[in-house]
């Protein structure tokens, strides 16, 4: 494939263009309503394709989105917020039902600890709830909807590549903690392992984000001597409370960067295990890795330069970067035309190519979804 439109008699590359096609740009159109159960539900079948004249086969999502903020998928949302008449809007789509939740929403900017948030107002069953799409420092993107009350509804991080328009003053803004020793996210928990200042003890943080309890706060935690099947983790442990049963907390990670959360009976019985998703702020001291292992670490290149076009645009983008290829995405098809473990190095990339007069733009990736 050369570029993003080729092979137009592939009949089952058309249909996956119209697909494309639907997701960027029908969604964004269509006013419905919701039942209450159906956020919960899992994705079942891919929503079909009806006749509509705001149906184009031939858009292609960087058109669909020339003003957007943020462009996500989750395992039953998909989230845009962009901008429209000089207003911030959101779209939020249910992959499960083919249901259009939020349409053109008006939509507020606020920024939390570490994090900024895009919220519109919207209502199910006559209830009014609060939609919020999230980004934090920690590059995870994720989709919230909350109750009158504030209560968390429905809370899903993205999967896949995420279209990041975020401008310098949008960023979410904090600075990690120099004393923090590992942290990441699972689908069901927020992991943090730290040192307090001027203190050597390990510090152990394990919040539920589907009840919104911290099932352990301010545990002490130790590092636990490595042994078969985690030989090649580093891996801290802290004593608590899980569903009412004395239970130890186990935070794992391995020398490819990849981590996990394990709850474990004092009988020693495995009662949760849930791998990390997302990326993970890795300051693991010397001293606590195992022997035969050279580092831990976590490798991230996942800011995308992503170029839209048709025709020879892939070979006009050669012509600079000789390694950039065509490549497919949940997002759609673009061309990839470098990826890179800093932002700011992505992004000059990005302004280089716009200023050669390409649609150039950047993607996020989770490197665990590649």
């Amino acid at each position: 494939m050369s570029h993003l439109s080729s092979h137009p008699h592939s009949l089952s590359r058309l249909n996956q263009a119209i697909r494309m096609a639907f997701s960027a740009t029908v969604f964004l159109t269509v006013p419905l309503a919701i039942s209450p159960a159906m956020a919960v539900q899992s994705v079942s079948a891919e929503p079909q394709l009806t006749a509509s004249p705001a149906i184009e086969a031939t858009v292609l999502l960087a058109q669909a989105n020339t003003n957007s903020t943020l462009y996500f998928r989750t395992a039953n949302y998909t989230m845009h917020v962009f901008r429209e008449g000089g207003q911030s809007r959101m779209n939020v789509y249910n992959n499960a039902t083919g249901i259009l939740e939020q349409n053109r929403a008006l939509t507020s900017q606020s920024f939390e600890t570490y994090a900024t948030i895009f919220a519109s107002n919207g209502a199910r069953n006559g209830l009014p709830i609060t939609y919020r799409a999230v980004a934090d420092t920690s590059n995870r993107f994720i989709v919230q909807i909350l109750d009158s009350d504030g209560r968390m509804i429905v809370q899903e991080n993205a999967v896949g590549d995420v279209l990041d328009n975020l401008t310098p003053d949008q960023r979410p803004t904090g600075r990690v903690n120099s004393q923090d020793i590992l942290v990441f996210n699972t689908t069901t928990y927020a992991a943090r392992l730290f040192r307090r200042d001027n203190e050597t003890a390990y510090i152990m943080n394990v919040y539920n984000k589907i009840s919104g309890q911290s099932e352990q706060n301010g545990a002490l935690a130790r590092l636990v001597q490595p042994s078969s099947p985690n030989e090649r983790r580093v891996s801290y442990v802290s004593s608590g409370i899980y569903n009412n049963i004395p239970a130890q907390y186990f935070m794992r990670i391995d020398d490819r960067g990849q981590t996990v959360l394990e709850i474990v009976s004092e009988s020693g019985q495995l009662l949760l295990q849930e791998p990390g998703v997302g990326p993970v702020i890795v300051n693991i001291p010397s001293s606590d890795i195992p022997a035969g292992v050279d580092r831990i670490e976590y490798v991230n290149t996942a800011y995308v330069v992503a170029v839209f076009g048709e025709g020879n645009t892939l070979a006009q983008v050669q012509q600079f970067y000789p390694e950039a290829f065509a490549e497919r995405s949940g997002l759609g098809n673009f061309i990839n035309a470098g990826a890179f473990a800093d932002r700011n190095l992505a992004m000059s990339r990005v302004l280089e190519l716009r200023g050669r007069g390409f649609n150039s733009r950047l993607v996020y990736r989770d490197v665990r979804y590649r």
